[in-house]
């Protein structure tokens, strides 16, 4: 880290000293796997000037703001070990719902919650949010209930900058980000650089993170361009645990686990190729992660992990030149390769396995009138899996090879200047992860888990008319061979599920400066057969409702007003629904925004009201099934700086 430190201060007095180019625009994006739209598909948009307006520390807590989006996130100020919750997926989110940057996955092949934290906030364009199995086919295995492509700026447009960000914030938080960019003949550098730290909300909860991106884009034409990209990231965090209910009413702070933790270290190397006349364009990407965890309990070590794994990747995918008006279509390939090491120190057991995923697509967008336009997508899954035990020496376990498919059609019909209806069929599927094959315990286990696949119909309107616009949906997906954890039988696959909501999206300009965005969303997800026959899905609220409402209270001074409510949900563990819900909960935040001159400056006030709330519950799988929660943060404040050289 100290060494690319230094390359970081170099390059900043370097770029001091070179004049900026003054005839860019301002911004535009890396094109999208969407283009402009998938016909028949719901998707949200969070754009650039929504980001800048308001005063979002990360981007989970962005993303949180969605409609039927369920964000979960253990730690205050920091998004390692997040969760994004999409219609009805609640425990099995972080396999079912995929985050990709510029259409490359940042969710690896394990049952691991993505690290958004390696996220550059202030360098995203946009965010689509892309759900139902569509994107499943758009982007590959684990995008089931859906996708979240998060866009970053092209470099090629935004002209040169030196950024330099200072934020504090309760419980001693503290970040420092250094963000610069520099077109040197034809090649344009990056450089972003964050290191954060802070005591967290709970007792054992502090953190250190730091962070390091230098990206080179070299312009051989105006048309052509190679990317070369570097990451690092290094995290040190206490794990508090989680506590009884009893607990968390006298004391929402106290700790389970006063000396457990985990390391997490990220070296990630990426190349790309595009050329835009040709319609091509390619990625290759090399990722080592490390995890180390420590978990203590009653004074003592109850177990230690030391995970490796190092994933491959590569995209390639060429557009065909448009011999038909109005239509676009898309073929590529997604390779993926995985290998996996895991060493339970305590109970002295050692796997490791060997993973390969190849996915060919086809993808077709066309109009057959001014009223109507069809895409439809087809995307073949390969699936190879090898698992040795290395305790003692490498002995092959389990081999599995397994061909599967997935494919959706939808279609958008103008019924009017202001009303479209869109509809969309779809099949997604997923395979099991890594250490969903493989459980590492006590008695560690490998299991031959089989494909889980779903069925999916939506239905839904878009409403735009002068200052209200408004989306209404419905739809209901059926899933097969569902990967799911329980006590008894651990990663397994279960009887069929039914997973079917109603959302509905809204904004409003009640006045030129003024402008109201509401969201709410009614889901159900519930098993269909078997031991828990008509029982809900844990961790699924039935109920959501976000509502915001921006005030622009005079040239370059914002202030938004948001509340996000989550209905009650049963608790992890408990698919028999024999246990108390977990409580409801309303949640309040302010931000305001300020620019003057060279400087920006964003403050915000979140849980106002300070509401003393959970997220995450689970039962214990003893009798009397008592439940533990993971609490979180009460009113807390944050106060950015930003300078632009």
């Amino acid at each position: 880290m100290k060494v690319f430190f230094t390359i970081n201060i170099i390059l900043t007095l370097f770029i001091s000293f070179v004049k900026a180019d003054e005839n860019l625009i301002s911004i535009t994006v890396y094109p999208s796997k969407l283009d402009n739209r998938i016909s028949g598909s719901k998707v949200d948009v969070i754009d650039y000037y929504k980001i800048e307006k308001n005063s979002y520390q990360t981007v989970g807590s962005l993303l949180s703001k969605l409609s039927s989006v369920h964000f979960s996130n253990l730690y205050y100020g920091n998004d390692s070990k997040s969760e994004v919750q999409i219609r009805g997926f609640g425990e099995q989110s972080s396999r079912n719902i995929l985050i990709l940057v510029n259409g490359k996955r940042i969710n690896d092949l394990t049952i691991a919650k993505p690290n958004l934290g390696r996220i550059n906030l202030s360098n995203v364009a946009k965010i689509e949010v892309i759900k139902g199995g569509v994107s499943n086919v758009l982007f590959g295995d684990g995008a089931v209930g859906a996708a979240i492509n998060i866009i970053t700026l092209d470099p090629i447009y935004t002209g040169d900058k030196i950024n330099l960000s200072q934020s504090y914030g309760s419980f001693k938080y503290n970040k420092t980000t250094l963000n610069l960019k520099n077109r040197i003949g034809k090649n344009i550098i990056e450089v972003f650089s964050k290191n954060s730290f802070g005591d967290g909300y709970r007792e054992n909860d502090d953190f250190d993170f730091k962070n390091f991106n230098l990206t080179n884009t070299y312009l051989k034409s105006p048309h052509e361009r190679f990317n070369f990209n570097f990451n690092m990231l290094d995290e040190h965090q206490r794990l508090p645990g989680s506590i009884l209910i009893s607990d968390f009413i006298e004391n929402p702070r106290k700790t389970r686990y006063p000396k457990s933790w985990a390391d997490e270290d990220i070296e990630e190397i990426s190349f790309g190729y595009q050329n835009i006349n040709k319609n091509f364009k390619t990625n290759f990407s090399f990722e080592n992660k490390h995890q180390f965890t420590s978990d203590n309990y009653g004074g003592n070590t109850a177990y230690q992990n030391d995970t490796k794994l190092k994933t491959f990747s590569l995209n390639l995918e060429k557009s065909i030149p448009k011999y038909i008006k109005k239509q676009k279509t898309k073929f590529g390939v997604d390779y993926h390769k995985s290998f996996y090491d895991v060493n339970a120190i305590t109970s002295n057991y050692i796997n490791s396995a060997t993973q390969n995923i190849l996915e060919p697509y086809a993808l077709l967008n066309f109009s057959t009138s001014k009223k109507l336009s069809i895409f439809t997508g087809l995307r073949t899954h390969h699936y190879m899996l090898d698992v040795y035990n290395e305790t003692n020496s490498k002995t092959k376990i389990l081999s599995n090879n397994e061909d599967n498919y997935s494919w959706s059609g939808g279609l958008d019909y103008k019924i009017n200047k202001q009303k479209t209806f869109f509809s969309n069929i779809s099949r997604s599927i997923r395979s099991p992860r890594l250490d969903e094959t493989i459980t590492i315990g006590s008695s560690p286990t490998v299991k031959n888990i089989k494909h889980q696949y779903s069925n999916e119909l939506e239905i839904g309107i878009n409403h735009e008319y002068n200052k209200l616009d408004y989306r209404l949906s419905m739809y209901q997906k059926y899933i097969k061979n569902q990967i799911f954890y329980t006590f008894a039988n651990g990663n397994d696959n279960h009887d069929p599920s039914i997973h079917q909501g109603i959302e509905i999206d809204m904004s409003y300009k009640i006045k030129k400066n003024i402008d109201l965005n509401f969201s709410a969303g009614v889901n159900e997800s519930y098993f269909t057969k078997g031991d828990y026959k008509n029982n809900t899905t844990p961790y699924v609220p039935k109920y959501n409702l976000n509502s915001g409402i921006t005030f622009k209270i005079f040239e370059d001074f914002d202030a938004n007003l948001n509340h996000k409510y989550i209905g009650s949900r049963y608790v992890g563990n408990d698919e028999y629904n024999r246990l108390e819900k977990a409580e409801e909960y309303n949640v309040f935040d302010l931000s305001v925004s300020k620019n003057y001159n060279n400087f920006k400056f964003k403050s915000s006030i979140n849980n106002i009201f300070d509401e003393e709330y959970y997220s995450t519950a689970i039962a214990s799988s003893y009798s009397p099934y008592p439940v533990y929660v993971y609490p979180l943060p009460g009113r807390t404040f944050s106060l950015e700086v930003n300078y632009k050289f």
